[in-house]
């Protein structure tokens, strides 16, 4: 039997109360909704007290507030912690919890696997299934939400999948964290990666939100770049440094440039060279990223001191860079490890 409900997260936050009227949730109880719903993440709409139980049944029977459901969780020795997601139609994803010291981030996936398969990912390993609707991106956050004993305060959307495959879904799930009672998490707090589709990055410039920006570049030559992302529609080198620059100018932000360091392959003297020369005069961060392991793959990180070298030869160049702390690596959590059932 189809289920013709709504998942109460896929409605914009500006349409849930006029949604609710017309079902004959009126006046003061449409805005007790959206509290029960955001402020207090609360996971059925039995918990909702406040409301009186016909009209929990209404909400119950017209719409889902809860589209999926935490499968397992791993915890790491630095206190990352990763769920493994169950969504309604029985797939999976995963998203990361990631505790510091003055903050709390949540890295949230896109897509139930991915189609871009990054010669270093796990999460591409078996191609892409399907798209996350808005509501399936958004209940990673509450269900992480209600678990956590800190608020989560930043969100990286850097999980499984290419958000700009995925872009309207991604957007409205940025509008509910910024805009959303309870949440309103400030736009900069919120990061948004892609290795740039031909045909879609420039779909960021009429967004109707604009967070951080992150580009997975990961080579300073086409022909490197191939090897490492050899999806189809990736943007060249070039076309990726001409959109840096106008994003600089039209936006007026910083882009985080993320480089995943791979032995042999991508991390050399070399390559740190022809990348410095490559983003000078841009307003960009390098984010260098240490391989981190995937069994099914065969590279390998390069040495501590191999990665410190290439760091150092990019502040030569005066390129403001950091090299990523592994963070839940023990759990297969770090970037990268992310698949579509834990292991």
């Amino acid at each position: 039997m189809v289920n013709l409900r709504c998942a109460l997260y896929d409605i914009p936050i500006v349409e849930l109360p006029a949604r609710l009227v017309a079902i004959g949730i009126k006046g003061f109880k449409s805005n007790e909704v959206v509290k029960w719903c955001y402020e207090r993440k609360v996971a059925s709409f039995a918990e909702m007290t406040t409301l009186s139980l016909t009209e929990r049944e209404i909400l119950a029977g017209n719409f889902i507030l809860t589209t999926l459901s935490i499968e397992q969780e791993h915890r790491s020795p630095d206190a990352t912690r990763k769920f493994l997601l169950r969504l309604s139609d029985g797939k999976c994803v995963e998203s990361v919890l990631i505790p510091e010291s003055d903050r709390t981030t949540l890295c949230v996936s896109t897509q139930v696997g991915c189609p871009v398969r990054c010669a270093f990912c796990a999460s591409g390993l078996y191609g892409l299934q399907r798209n996350l609707t808005c509501g399936e991106i958004v209940g990673q956050f509450m269900a992480a939400a209600r678990a956590s004993t800190t608020r989560l305060s930043n969100v990286v959307i850097m999980g499984m999948g290419e958000p700009f495959y995925n872009f309207e879904a991604v957007m409205q799930a940025i509008g509910l964290w910024h805009t959303a009672p309870g949440l309103e998490i400030g736009l900069r707090k919120i990061t948004l990666s892609t290795i740039g589709v031909a045909g879609l990055l420039d779909k960021i410039f009429s967004a109707p939100w604009q967070p951080k920006l992150a580009i997975s570049l990961h080579a300073p030559s086409d022909d490197l770049r191939r090897v490492i992302i050899p999806h189809d529609h990736a943007l060249g080198v070039r076309e990726i440094i001409a959109f840096i620059r106008r994003y600089n100018s039209e936006i007026g932000q910083r882009v985080t440039v993320e480089y995943v360091l791979l032995d042999k392959l991508n991390a050399s003297a070399a390559e740190a060279h022809a990348l410095a020369r490559l983003l000078r005069g841009l307003d960009i961060k390098v984010n260098l990223i240490p391989l981190n392991p995937v069994a099914e793959i065969s590279y390998a990180a390069p040495s501590p001191t191999a990665i410190a070298r290439f760091a150092d030869i990019l502040s030569q160049y005066g390129i403001t860079n950091m090299i990523r702390a592994q963070r839940g690596d023990h759990i297969s959590a770090a970037c990268g490890q992310l698949r579509l059932n834990s292991i």
